[in-house]
């Protein structure tokens, strides 16, 4: 009968709102339940249950992720909540004491809850990694187990331990603030632009977030500097893997993550545009199950939420696909700072890079790109970049010679196929070109399709012959008043009705 209830009792936390059987504690629960319903409670270990309920791989190593600490304490913060709240009245509660995975049930007395599991804000979770790996470091004297004095011995594992704690908490705010290289408070105050940021170009600043060297040259020539001005979280790198929409994958591959961590960056007066690069990792991939809602966070700009609940995978339309959401209109604080905090509701908040960049006077900088490997500067001085943002397709020379165009460079190379590209900008009313030339059918109607924007028909059976009068001669089409959708993106769907379609070059500029 006890056991019964015991059951009930869990269905009912997972039923009744208090844990989503679907979330991470939940499924964390329902696996510490089972296993104390088959008697083997006392055997779970951190790597059993990261292997078991978090699907990670066998070569699983808690020093470098975090993932089963992190669930625990959250499962043991809804309990305890719920217990002392709504469900004080129930008469069994599930505990999940501080130091183990064990759960407990017992009867819900007010004995129990008063002293029912100590809840540790999110930055003292390192304490709880400490009492999960059997270091009691913390604890009382007055509550000292007594074969604590029969072995004098342990308090020099305590002390050497202790001694290596304040070390490593040393070498972590050093190198938290080695970019700074200056000793500053809280908010920075004091810290100066020059100072702080070596070698940017033109007011330009790049950080690569979990990027352990000095600093990364990327397709383009720009300098990104190695993790810096960071409090919280913990540097990740995942090597080599494609990135989709990524014409620099490397942006994507080193990231920063935690429960909650912060930026400040140091900034000269100005007004800014902010770029943040996302990339889903983990969940989606052929490896993990998960999907929409398993990564959600909210991220914060000098105090302000900007973005609740964003959802990495979501956003980007699955995992391993580059996403950025850019902002503009974007000022240091009052102690010279740009302050970028991510603060996570779902798993782990998470940053690739950031980009910080002088702002024009009148709108954003404008986005060019054309379809080519490498960047182009016309006969105007205007800098266009080589193709990105973009899914399907290929890229195809052509030979011809493109007639009265002013900068026939812009139409030697197409991207042609099923395509579409997904270009962050910041939320606002934009001016789109699209360039187009034909250097390989001849016969009008040869070539016929249609190009969207979130559903909205920008082109219908369009045929560059046609519209343009005869094969190599440049057509541009332009587009007024397009905004981002809710994503902070302007889709372009190229969709083929008769043959492939093709672009040579996408130009986005400020209405």
């Amino acid at each position: 009968m006890r056991r019964d209830a015991e059951r009930q009792e869990l269905e009912y936390v997972l039923s009744a709102g208090v844990v989503d059987p679907d979330s991470n504690p939940g499924k964390l629960l329902r696996y510490l339940c089972e296993k104390y319903f088959e008697g083997t409670a006392a055997d779970l270990k951190e790597r059993n249950i990261a292997m078991d309920v978090f699907h990670r791989p066998a070569s699983f190593d808690k020093r470098s992720d975090s993932i089963v600490r992190v669930e625990a304490y959250r499962l043991r913060k809804r309990l305890a909540e719920f217990y002392t709240g709504p469900g004080r009245d129930r008469s069994l509660r599930i505990a999940i004491p501080v130091g183990q995975y064990a759960p407990v049930i017992e009867p819900n007395t007010p004995s129990s809850a008063d002293r029912g599991p100590a809840i540790l804000p999110p930055e003292a979770v390192e304490q709880e990694d400490a009492a999960l790996a059997g270091a009691e470091l913390h604890t009382p004297a007055a509550v000292l187990p007594e074969r604590w004095f029969r072995r004098p011995w342990l308090w020099a594992v305590v002390a050497a331990a202790a001694v290596l704690v304040i070390g490593s908490i040393a070498v972590w705010t050093i190198r938290s603030r080695s970019g700074r290289r200056i000793q500053v408070g809280s908010s920075g105050a004091g810290v100066s632009y020059e100072s702080a940021v070596p070698a940017v170009q033109g007011g330009d600043l790049r950080i690569l977030a979990g990027y352990t060297k000095d600093r990364y040259v990327d397709r383009l020539g720009r300098p990104w500097l190695g993790d810096r001005f960071y409090h919280g979280g913990n540097p990740y790198d995942d090597g080599p893997n494609p990135i989709a929409r990524a014409f620099d994958p490397v942006l994507f591959q080193s990231r920063r993550d935690g429960l909650d961590f912060s930026y400040d960056i140091p900034a000269k007066p100005g007004r800014y545009e902010l770029r943040l690069y996302f990339n889903e990792f983990h969940f989606g991939t052929k490896l993990y199950p998960g999907g929409e809602v398993s990564r959600l966070m909210d991220l914060f700009l000098n105090g302000v939420l900007v973005l609740h609940n964003f959802d990495v995978y979501s956003e980007a339309g699955g995992s391993q696909i580059g996403h950025i959401r850019a902002f503009r209109d974007v000022f240091p604080a009052s102690d010279g700072m740009v302050h970028v905090r991510f603060q996570a509701l779902a798993d782990r908040a998470l940053v690739n890079a950031i980009e910080l960049t002088p702002q024009p006077s009148a709108g954003i900088r404008p986005i060019r790109m054309v379809a080519r490997l490498s960047p182009f500067v016309d006969k105007h001085g205007a800098a266009w970049e080589p193709d990105d943002y973009v899914v399907g397709g290929r890229i195809v020379v052509r030979d011809e010679l493109v007639s009265g165009a002013t900068d026939p460079e812009l139409y030697e190379v197409e991207r042609y196929g099923n395509f579409n590209y997904a270009i962050p900008v910041p939320a606002g009313k934009y001016m789109v070109r699209l360039y187009f030339h034909e250097g390989y059918l001849t016969q009008p109607g040869a070539r016929v399709f249609n190009v969207f924007t979130d559903g909205k028909v920008l082109l219908h059976d369009f045929d560059i012959l046609r519209e343009a009068g005869g094969q190599s001669r440049p057509i541009i089409r332009v587009f007024h008043n397009l905004e981002p959708n809710a994503q902070g993106l302007l889709n372009l769907s190229f969709v083929p009705v008769v043959n492939y379609p093709l672009v040579n070059a996408i130009e986005v500029l400020s209405e």
